[in-house]
């Protein structure tokens, strides 16, 4: 029976992954050699088997989850989950221990960790026992129009009292075709943010005269013309701009 499972798992991760169907039936398939070979290692693998098989998840796995939001690691401890690089690390890991392709946690990763994203999110963690209550990604949409987690994850923490937190990871394992698509949308909004800058700067120093007016000129022509200066090192705070 064992050696079937990894056999149809072997399988399936020749295959490239273009669904979240595909995910599904790989981590239902990794959590039967779990069963079988009674493995208690990969907690966070673990965890993403059971996340992907419910639509709300209450186990052990989802407690010591949310145990490790609170308290002076929280942030070190969030990154790690949200931004899916542990278990990556762990899937990696599992699949050279039964000698299986490793193309999911390598090149096909993205495309992996976004079906994945695409079958868990709106799925919330929830454990009565702690002080946090409940977690989940969550759909939402910037300037971007992006929620499938190719450029960050949006998710939402809900404690025991008070109201639910709502924040965004940016995710740090993006792809080199994402990073290239990054960095073109940080110098667009950094070409309008000069020109902004720059228009208010020339406004203001239609109200000058003189050398004053000068200063505040090339200021502006200076942000405007050197693509790599932060304009706010540029920005005279006094003048209200």
């Amino acid at each position: 029976m064992e050696d079937e499972v990894i056999e149809k798992l072997r399988t399936e991760l020749f295959q490239q992954i273009k669904s979240e169907r595909q995910v599904v039936y790989i981590m239902s398939l990794i959590r039967k050699l779990f069963e079988h070979r009674k493995i208690k290692r990969y907690r966070l693998l673990s965890l993403y088997c059971d996340w992907v098989l419910h639509v709300k998840l209450d186990r052990a796995g989802a407690k010591k989850i949310l145990e490790s939001f609170s308290g002076t690691r929280r942030r070190s401890n969030q990154l790690k989950v949200f931004t899916f690089e542990g278990v990556r690390k762990e899937l990696g890991s599992f699949l050279a221990k039964f000698d299986l392709p490793t193309e999911i946690v390598n090149k096909g990763w993205f495309q992996f960790r976004k079906n994945l994203l695409g079958t868990i999110i709106d799925c919330p963690l929830s454990n009565p026992t702690t002080s946090i209550k409940g977690f989940s990604f969550i759909r939402t949409s910037d300037i971007f129009k992006d929620f499938t987690g190719k450029y960050f994850i949006t998710y939402r923490v809900t404690p025991r009292s008070g109201k639910p937190d709502e924040a965004s990871v940016m995710l740090a394992d993006q792809d080199d075709e994402t990073k290239a698509e990054m960095k073109e949308k940080e110098e667009w909004f950094n070409r309008r943010y000069r020109l902004k800058i720059y228009g208010k700067l020339m406004n203001y120093a239609k109200t000058l005269t003189g050398d004053e007016r000068r200063k505040v000129e090339e200021k502006a022509e200076k942000i405007a013309a050197e693509p790599d200066v932060k304009p706010e090192t540029f920005i005279i705070h006094d003048e209200g701009l």
